[in-house]
Order: structure tokens, then C-alpha cells, then sequence
């Protein structure tokens, strides 16, 4: 029986989040990338890949919440890194970004250009002309 070393985290795609787990046996042998649902799909998934590959995973994970159900869950040895230590499924996740977003229809963020001064000015100045005319808070509006 092969000892079986998973790396689990969720990591971000804009305002989505994906469950990523990445299974080595010296190799890595899988790669899994989900939408995620909450900590118990984790566990369930990590749970199919102990009946699967019928041997025991021992589970690097940066995420507490997972750890914590982790600790509960026999066959899985649940182990708690810093984040720098389980980076490759932030790196499983940008390989797979393009297809992602196809498959969820995902739209990049795009940041809003920057305001120029003049109306930086205006919008503070009308803001405190309409704070005064509101009674600046003394009224309920």
C-alpha cells in the first residue's frame, strides 16, 4: 500500500471560488478543481480518493476550517501548513484559468480608471454641500 500526499486549498478566480486538490504517490497522479461548495465537499472528495486509490492521504492543507473536519475524518491524516507550502494549487489553478472561464463564464475584474483632481474637487464639494443641506446628520433622510 502506497502512502498517497494530497495538497487541498481553495483558492480564487476572480469572485468565484474552486476547490483544488492536487494527489501525488511521489508524482502528481491527480489533479481535481471544483467549484466550491463548503468544507464538507472537501472532505467528501478526499473521501472518494481513499476509496479509489484504496490507500490512506495524508492532506497538507493551509485552510483551517478544512483542517478542523479533517481531524474527525478516518483515512485522512490532516495536516496544517502555511499557505507559501501549499502554493502549487494556486499554480494548478492559473494553469487552468482559460478553461475555467469558459466553463463558469467568468469576467475579468476590470479597475475603474482613476478619477482626475478637478473632479476629485467637485465630488468632495458637492458631498459636503449635500451633507450641510442634509443637516449633516442632526435629520433622518
Amino acid at each position: 500500500m502506497t502512502n498517497l500526499t494530497a495538497v487541498l486549498n481553495v483558492e480564487r478566480l476572480e469572485g468565484s471560488q474552486f476547490l483544488v486538490i492536487n494527489l501525488y504517490d511521489k508524482y502528481l497522479i491527480d489533479n481535481i478543481i471544483a467549484p466550491y461548495e463548503g468544507p464538507a465537499q472537501a472532505i467528501e472528495r478526499l473521501k472518494e480518493l481513499t476509496q479509489i486509490h484504496l490507500a490512506p492521504i495524508t492532506c497538507l492543507t493551509s485552510q483551517k476550517h478544512i483542517y478542523s473536519l479533517m481531524l474527525s475524518t478516518p483515512g485522512i491524516n490532516g495536516v496544517m501548513k502555511h499557505y507559501s507550502e501549499t502554493t502549487e494549487t494556486a499554480s494548478s489553478l492559473r494553469d487552468a484559468e482559460e478553461i475555467l472561464r469558459d466553463l463558469y463564464d467568468i469576467e475579468p475584474f476590470t479597475s475603474l480608471p482613476m478619477l482626475s483632481e478637478w473632479r476629485k474637487r467637485l465630488f468632495f464639494m458637492l458631498l459636503k454641500i449635500t451633507n450641510k443641506i442634509g443637516g449633516n446628520g442632526r435629520y433622518e433622510i
